[in-house]
């Protein structure tokens, strides 16, 4: 199984500029890298310039997963029969997953959460998890430096 990270805050707060930046990291380090976004509308379109899909797919990840409670997105450059692989399975293909948005789906437990906050929004997080990392929007990019030192040192070898 990958290395599960959630990026989690509030609506504007940085979080797929935050997944952009983790997984242009993991991509630099020579680990696949799969998106898993949660589209909490039904009428979503992926992949185009602008959309949150589209930068993730533009800055190299090897999948992207849009899901929402009524369709399954799925976009990836292997050549494997995505539909003759269940989630868990086509996981297991890659060394990072990195998830936004995620709500009311089965979740696996979550490595790290990275928790986008400020003093007018902080939510509990209401998935398991090992290890919860709180940055600051007011500085994300600076603290995001951080995190990714400490990711590799504890995670990735």
């Amino acid at each position: 199984m990958p290395l599960n990270i959630l990026v989690y805050g509030c609506k504007g707060y940085g979080k797929t500029r935050t997944a952009e930046k983790l997984a242009r990291h993991f991509i630099d380090l020579g680990y696949k890298v799969i998106y898993v976004k949660h589209i909490h509308h039904g009428d979503y379109k992926v992949d185009y310039d602008g959309k949150d899909t589209g930068r993730l797919l533009n800055i190299g990840v090897s999948a992207v997963a849009a899901i929402s409670d009524t369709r399954i997105y799925i976009n990836s450059i292997d050549e494997h029969d995505l539909l003759k692989s269940f989630l868990s399975e086509f996981l297991e293909r890659f060394d990072v997953a990195i998830y936004e948005g995620v709500v009311d789906i089965d979740t696996p437990t979550f490595d790290i959460v990275i928790n986008i906050v400020d003093e007018a929004c902080r939510r509990e997080i209401p998935y398991p998890y090992k290890e919860c990392i709180e940055v600051s929007r007011a500085n994300l990019d600076d603290q995001l430096e951080d995190v990714l030192r400490e990711i590799k040192s504890r995670y990735l070898v």
